[in-house]
């Protein structure tokens, strides 16, 4: 199987060049996305032909899980449709399962420069001073529920500890109030425009960056009136973009690089590794 390996400032994901190919997606993302005995990524993202976009979007994490929607994703998708299927409408409009998204392709000196992509329109759980607790361990954690067509729990911190935020993500992604599982995000407010953002993913864990999960933060802050609507949003892989004007969708922009391409035998991959 021939692939394109593409990030968007640390969340990386693998591009089958030919992703009709792939009889069990699930399966094969679980067995490429391993960093020790496959290629290494936070999942595989297969584009697919679609009949009311330029593309489908299909994404499967890193345990072989699908999701619903990818901020970063659809950035890096941008950048596949751009550089290898000759795309060239802008905004592009991708299909994911969460709904059709639109992608501004940002573009310097008439090359691809990055994207601002559409992530949709906040959706919370309850009133507007709707938080919850959940209990983990030692600690209950109150926060809020968002949803971007794929499901977020935000936390407000004063500070971002990493043993704890090791301990406290899975359980959180577990718990039993969220049944399908849940995003987390441990948010740090500096300043009325930026915020300081860990991500815990669902099914992928630890990443450098989230783009549903920044404008999740965003979205939570906003409503929390912790924030404005336009924020930079640091994460550990870097920083991103983030506008909701009201009564509009969230939009997120940033970058998109090629990591490289390359050839795996998926059959005896995923064969060694189940």
């Amino acid at each position: 199987m021939r692939f394109i390996k593409i990030e968007g400032i640390g969340n990386d994901f693998i591009f089958p060049e030919d992703p009709e190919d792939i009889d069990s997606p699930s399966q094969a993302a679980r067995a490429l996305s391993d960093r020790h005995r496959g290629v290494g990524a936070d999942g595989l993202i297969r584009v697919l032909p679609c009949e009311d976009a330029d593309a489908r979007m299909e994404i499967h994490n890193a345990d072989g899980s699908r999701a619903e929607m990818c901020g970063n994703g659809l950035r890096c998708a941008a950048l596949f449709l751009w550089e290898f299927r000759g795309v060239r409408r802008n905004p592009a409009r991708i299909r994911t399962d969460a709904g059709v998204r639109l992608v501004e392709i940002l573009i310097k000196a008439g090359r691809f420069a990055g994207a601002r992509a559409e992530i949709g329109v906040p959706r919370f759980h309850g009133p507007s001073d709707a938080e919850i607790d959940v209990p983990v361990k030692d600690a209950v954690l109150r926060g809020r529920r968002v949803s971007l067509g794929n499901p977020h729990f935000v936390v407000f911190v004063d500070a971002i500890d990493r043993p704890r935020f090791l301990e406290w993500g899975p359980a959180i992604e577990t718990n039993p109030l969220f049944p399908d599982r849940t995003n987390v995000e441990f948010v740090r407010v500096e300043s009325r425009r930026e915020l300081t953002v860990r991500v815990w993913e669902r099914g992928a864990g630890e990443t450098l960056a989230c783009g549903s999960g920044a404008a999740a933060s965003l979205a939570a802050a906003v409503r929390a009136g912790r924030t404005d609507r336009s924020a930079s949003v640091h994460l550990p892989g870097g920083t991103l973009s983030v506008d909701w004007p009201e009564g509009e969708a969230i939009r997120v922009a940033g970058p998109a690089r090629i990591a490289f391409r390359g050839e795996v035998d998926l059959d005896r991959l995923m064969a060694e590794t189940e």
